[in-house]
């Protein structure tokens, strides 16, 4: 099956695997004393996928809820805080500290 252009970034159909395209996104950059770049993002999907003649085919369970993301490998307490922050104010569903 081939999905609707501007959908995903890559779909192997053999495998099923996709890359889908958020619909929208906001996206914080911080960049600490050392010039490292630490990302946050929230990122709105398409609830469901269509082929080629726009049919529905693939379900996402997205629905028009936000998903929260950030890609944080760091001890540093600062980082830590606002992920906390963005959990505390309800923007995501669940937060683990790998540093406690």
């Amino acid at each position: 099956m081939l999905l609707r252009d501007g959908q995903v970034w890559h779909h192997d159909p053999v495998t099923g695997s996709c890359r889908v395209i958020p619909k929208r996104g906001v996206v914080l950059v911080v960049t600490d004393a050392q010039k490292r770049e630490t990302v946050f993002g929230f990122f709105q999907f398409p609830a469901v996928l269509q082929d080629l003649n726009g049919k529905d085919v693939v379900t996402t369970h997205q629905g028009d809820r936000w998903t929260f993301q950030n890609f944080v490998n760091s001890a540093d307490p600062r980082f830590r805080q606002i992920v906390k922050q963005f959990t505390d104010a309800g923007y995501t569903d669940q937060e683990k500290d790998e540093y406690i």
